[in-house]
């Protein structure tokens, strides 16, 4: 007989016992519906459509049901939706509650609760159902879902036959035809089949075929497997990836955790050996404050060892904009909670969906205590495949992290594989526990010569949902290598972790990747949603000005607020996950997060304000000058006075001159303290004669003078420290561009490397004035339109600032556009330097390889700059993230105007503010990250209380290229936190001066454990930096 006559066969009987697994099927009756919340139910026809009007997504049902005298198999309520097999995300998702406790959730892909596995004729049980179709945005109204609910009575044991036969029966056509493998497998299964008695189904006769079929195919199949060596093992742990918001705001969130949790409970209550994984304290936190006796079951299943709460994070956060110090609180906070709540922290960085990974995270991981990262998102890279799946990731500073990309995958055929829409090396997180994606993975996986285990995260997930029954009973029958597949092995995350390192530790083989995990793909997630960008940045910086003046008010009897920072950090952090921050989220999540920010901004400010208002109390003359950084600092302060002051005097005499700005005074002042305050008193009199002078034809100042082109933008800008033009020959500085922006896959997300291809330039301004000109600086002002849009800037220039300064407000209403400033400067170079969380990192500019041409779009923070051996020019910005450099120029992208999935995405009124800065030396020599630092962390100018002076300085560094960070009280325990770090990527020795010598100080980790003592001498502490190094330090 040929082999796809016995393929056939089994197909048929398959087919057959799929439908003999339920013997009777019962409609549920009396079933009665309510909008959510209201209480006003009313009788609903089984089968009806529900959440039929865009907006209804919710709906609660009540029902009680009773099981029929002729039931003897598994009683189970089953759920028909018309919506089977549809993305359970953002489709009907429903919490089950049975007499008055959740057992489980339905969804697309879990349509079955088992209410007994022996049914007991005449028992009751009084059903509830929450209902949730969809998002407003995309699912309600559109195709309405049904409500068809029936009693089941299943047959357990057809059911187990059906998987017996389909898991073999599946991996088999996997081998090639002729395969000897494939047909002693398909000869096996027909003859299993062959013992069964199909004539009087769920007869005596029937029932007792169906376990002569089971016991053939474990002796003469399961079995003899058992002792047969795997090629590979297939480490499976059950998954689901919650996106914390995205297609759906926070509070869907927490239904959708809420249905995932208890469905993943319901499951290893049926399964033993069943385990599952899943990251983010603030899920459970959600879970905690809406379902406490939900949230207690699995702090049981933590215990007796199948739940596995594991990952580093608070959320899932984006790793290229968050914060240095923001990434560091994600794992003090995420750990706080999982050591307060399930006595464990956390060793694994968790991030299987994030776009892009940051150099400064090894560093960070190590000295957070985690030893492992694991993430698929690497594989979406459009141009190059990551090379490694198994390997050690080493960061900016030299900490190296053992990491493991997950490989699953479809197998499709012998010579090719599964493609996912244009992405070739394409992997996921959400795996399918079956013959095709088990061993899809290992054809996938790049090491074999290395290790022959890799992990499968299985699972539905982005909106939830988890594993599933079917996935399980997959597991069981693939524990040996069935027709050629992997084995599974049910393991948790940490125990793959720590076997896989015992296996390649100390390999030679075992390779190294230096530097960023650059995702080649979503590059536009640098700009999207700039308003929430801009609030991230602003709200990264207060914090960190908050904590500072608390501490230094604690002496003052100001207590420190531990309780509402942790509350504040705890829902910035959540801000911060991979879809929120980085902008691909619907409307509502953006509207949310405008007023959450606003909150915080609010809570924030008040306590910088209760800090300041202590700390000023104490202070000398008529202005008090707050600098946050730990430099000396000579910088422009802007302030409020009575009219006539044209001066600001320090306590040795100097002078600074003052200029009236718009009913504010502005002047530049030297020697301002560094973490504390520097007193100045008013002088009065005649403004001094301008200094700066900027009008349309052009500007000059003691370092620069250039004119502007007919467009509006510097055509050309003469150094004259170096006598030297900045402006290529032909071009204009701050050249804006307004680019055609249409990706092809992922709206949101994307900017694609043919933007360029199509674009507008600006017409000439509808208006340039002169705004002022003075003895501090000169501002014009310049408007222009272009589309249905306006742009408005104020360039400044200085006296003793050595840089141009552009106020922008965009009126933006395009869609499809992406804005961008260009700085084509005389400079060569083949190099971009850019500033990333506790450091910086050195990109090409060139074009020689598909690596260097991926990185067409890249992240920094507070600065960019290239230069050559003697001069430079550096881009600083106050709330941008994207650039792209090349050898014609510097640009900052500034805005891009996506449709999907948010429609009006970035179409309002933008403020920020960049800013161009030539120097001579290279970036360190003209301490670009200091003047970074300057341009995003402003003065605070104070009335003073005009006392007595008392010493507010807290602590400043001696050496350059060193800077703290975070100054803050202790999480638990006592003492400070003072926090700095090393960015010239220079061996440093340093002086850390306080200003009272402390009892007691160590050295702590970012968790603030303790390790060795700092040896203090008296106030001051020597350091040796390593390059990039972050130091931690508790005093008391």
């Amino acid at each position: 007989m040929q082999m796809h006559q016995l393929d056939a066969r089994v197909r048929k009987i398959k087919a057959d016992l799929n439908d003999l697994r339920v013997r009777r099927r019962v409609p549920v009756t009396g079933i009665e519906a309510s909008p959510r919340g209201e209480n006003a139910f009313a009788p609903f026809e089984n089968g009806a459509l529900w959440a039929k009007k865009v907006g209804d997504n919710w709906e609660d049902f009540r029902f009680t049901v009773v099981t029929p005298e002729d039931f003897r198999g598994q009683t189970i309520l089953s759920i028909r939706s018309g919506m089977e097999n549809e993305w359970e995300a953002v489709n009907p998702q429903i919490v089950v509650w049975v007499d008055g406790e959740i057992v489980q959730a339905f969804d697309t892909r879990h349509t079955e609760l088992i209410l007994d596995e022996v049914a007991v004729p005449g028992r009751e049980y009084d059903v509830f159902l929450q209902a949730y179709n969809g998002t407003k945005e995309i699912a309600a109204g559109v195709n309405a879902p049904r409500m068809t609910l029936f009693l089941a009575d299943g047959m357990d044991d057809v059911t187990q036959l059906y998987y017996d036969l389909d898991v073999p029966h599946t991996a088999a056509l996997l081998l090639r035809e002729g395969c000897r493998e494939r047909e002693t497998t398909l000869r096996t299964l027909s003859d299993a089949i062959n013992l069964l008695d199909l004539r009087e189904p769920f007869s005596p006769a029937f029932h007792a075929s169906v376990k002569a079929a089971r016991d053939y195919l474990q002796d003469n199949y399961y079995q003899p497997l058992e002792g047969r060596e795997p090629e590979a093992i297939a480490d499976c742990i059950g998954h689901t990836h919650i996106d914390v918001a995205w297609l759906w705001d926070l509070y869907q969130t927490r239904h959708k955790a809420v249905r995932t949790f208890a469905t993943m409970l319901r499951l290893m209550e049926k399964y033993p050996e069943f385990k599952f994984m899943s990251s983010q304290p603030q899920l459970y936190q959600f879970v905690k404050e809406d379902q406490p006796q939900l949230f207690e079951r699995i702090r049981e299943a933590v215990k007796r060892g199948q739940w596995e709460p594991e990952g580093g994070m608070w959320v899932e956060a984006d790793c290229n904009l968050s914060g240095g110090e923001a990434l560091v609180r994600q794992f003090l906070y995420g750990n706080e909670f999982f050591e307060t709540e399930f006595g464990r922290r956390s060793r694994i960085l968790w991030l299987p969906d994030v776009f892009g990974y940051s150099a400064a995270l090894p560093q960070i991981l190590k000295k957070s205590g985690i030893d492992y990262f694991m993430t698929s998102k690497l594989s979406w890279s459009e141009f190059n495949c990551s090379p490694y799946d198994t390997f050690t990731w080493k960061g900016i500073d030299g900490s190296e992290v053992l990491t493991h990309f997950t490989p699953s995958r479809e197998y499709g055929s012998e010579d090719d594989y599964e493609r996912h829409d244009d992405l070739a090396f394409f992997t996921t997180y959400n795996a399918m526990l079956e013959p095709n994606q088990i061993k899809g993975g290992w054809k996938r996986f790049q090491q074999k010569g290395l290790d022959n285990h890799y992990i499968v995260t299985y699972g539905y997930g982005d909106g939830g949902g988890g594993s599933t029954d079917w996935m399980i009973e997959n597991a069981r029958r693939m524990k040996s290598p069935v027709a050629g597949c992997p084995a599974v092995r049910q393991t948790f995350a940490l125990d793959f972790f720590k076997d896989l390192e015992k296996r390649v530790s100390g390999r030679r083989d075992l390779p190294k990747w230096s530097g960023e995990l650059y995702l080649e793909y979503h590059r536009g997630t640098y700009t999207s949603q700039a308003r929430n960008k801009r609030n991230n940045r602003k709200l990264e910086i207060l914090l960190r000005e908050v904590e500072l003046w608390l501490t230094l008010a604690k002496r003052y009897g100001v207590s420190y607020p531990q309780d509402e920072l942790r509350q504040i950090w705890r829902q910035m952090l959540t801000l911060q996950f991979h879809d929120i921050l980085p902008g691909s989220s619907i409307h509502k999540v953006y509207t949310d997060s405008n007023e959450i920010y606003a909150d915080l901004f609010a809570r924030a400010e008040a306590l910088r304000k209760t800090a300041l208002d202590a700390l000023n109390a104490r202070t000398a003359g008529d202005l008090a000058l707050y600098n946050s950084l730990s430099h000396e600092r000579s910088d422009l302060v802007w302030f409020d006075a009575p009219e006539g002051v044209c001066a600001l005097k320090n306590a040795e005499g100097e002078t600074f001159p003052a200029q009236r700005v718009n009913g504010r005074y502005v002047a530049f002042v030297k020697g301002l303290k560094p973490m504390g305050e520097t007193s100045f008193t008013f002088v009065f009199g005649e403004e001094a004669p301008a200094r700066v002078h900027a009008d349309r034809n052009g500007f000059e100042t003691p370092a620069f003078k250039g004119t502007f082109d007919e467009t509006g933008f510097i055509s050309s800008l003469y150094d004259k420290r170096a006598g030297r033009e900045l402006a290529r020959a032909g071009k204009s500085l701050n050249t804006i561009v307004y680019y055609e922006n249409r990706p092809h896959n992922y709206d949101a997300w994307d900017i694609n490397i043919y933007y360029g291809e199509h674009s507008w330039n600006l017409d000439k301004p509808t208006s340039f004035e002169v705004v002022t000109n003075g003895p501090v600086l000169s501002t014009v002002h310049v408007e222009w339109a272009i589309s249905k849009s306006r742009i408005a800037q104020d360039i400044t220039f200085y006296h003793d600032v050595d840089r141009v300064d552009f106020h922008t407000i965009v009126d933006w209403k395009e869609e499809h556009g992406l804005l961008k400033a260009h700085f084509p400067v005389d400079i060569f170079y083949n190099e971009a330097q850019f500033d990333i969380q506790y450091g910086n990192v050195r990109r090409a500019t060139h074009k020689n390889t598909s690596w260097d041409v991926a990185r067409f779009e890249v992240c920094a923070h507070k600065w960019a700059d290239v230069s050559e051996a003697s001069y430079g020019a550096a881009i600083l910005n106050d709330c941008k993230y994207g650039y792209s450099v090349d050898e014609n120029s510097i640009a900052l992208t500034m805005l891009k105007s996506a449709t999907n999935p948010d429609p009006t995405a970035d179409q309002e009124m933008h403020e920020f503010t960049y800013a161009l800065m030539p120097h001579e030396g290279d970036w360190r020599q003209a301490q670009v990250p200091e003047r970074a630092y300057e341009f995003n962390i402003p003065v605070t100018a104070l009335k003073a209380a005009g006392r007595k002076a008392e010493e507010t300085a807290f602590a400043r560094i001696d050496a350059p290229g060193v800077q703290i960070e975070s100054v803050k009280e202790a999480l638990h325990g006592e003492g400070t936190i003072i926090r700095l770090y090393e960015y010239y990527g220079a061996r440093t020795r340093a002086r850390l001066a306080l200003a009272e010598a402390p009892k007691r100080a160590c050295f702590t980790s970012l968790m603030e454990d303790d390790l060795e003592p700092a040896p203090f001498e008296g106030r001051e502490l020597n350091l040796e930096l390593k390059p990039y190094e972050i130091v931690t330090i508790r005093i008391q």
